[in-house]
């Protein structure tokens, strides 16, 4: 369970898919600077309202893995929560590295939830010591440097790892 709350925690936030498509379509213009820092920052609060997603310290492999898939779900759902924003042309790429960041990280961790479920907790740390390819990790940093170059506050964003 530990391992879990450190997988999540390096994240740093939770959330999910969608079309960016469709997404785009919802919103018809850029927001301002202040717009998306607001809406952002809402998003995030909104999501990370949900549900409690708590363990046991004495869980089985299978709850862990019923239990960091729950996480995941979270962690989509903003992604697709973030997807709907339209921000600012100065920050639009790395917006969408963030969103897509958000969603490798859900997908390459689901693989320990499988393990986790079959209950081979070994193979499931192994994964979730790992779960972020460096690609992944890059493009994630990589938007979070542009955004404080650009001087958004997207609030917890602008602290976490």
């Amino acid at each position: 369970m530990r391992t879990l709350v450190i997988a999540l925690g390096v994240v740093g936030l939770l959330a999910g898919c969608g079309d960016k498509d469709e997404a785009r379509k919802t919103v018809s213009s850029a927001l301002s600077k202040s717009e998306y820092e607001a809406r952002f920052k809402e998003t995030v609060a909104d999501v990370d309202a949900g549900p409690s997603i708590e363990g046991s310290g004495a869980a089985t492999p299978e709850q862990q893995g019923e239990t960091l898939e729950k996480g995941l779900d979270r962690l989509r759902q903003l992604a697709s929560a973030l997807s709907l924003l339209e921000p600012p042309a100065e920050i639009r790429h790395a917006h969408e590295q963030f969103v897509a960041g958000l969603r490798e990280i859900a997908d390459q961790a689901q693989k320990a939830v499988v393990a986790l479920k079959a209950g081979d907790e070994a193979a499931a740390r192994r994964l979730l010591n790992t779960f972020a390819t460096p690609a992944t990790v890059a493009k994630i940093a990589a938007a979070k440097k542009e955004f404080a170059s650009k001087g958004y506050d997207l609030g917890e964003l602008n602290t976490s790892p």
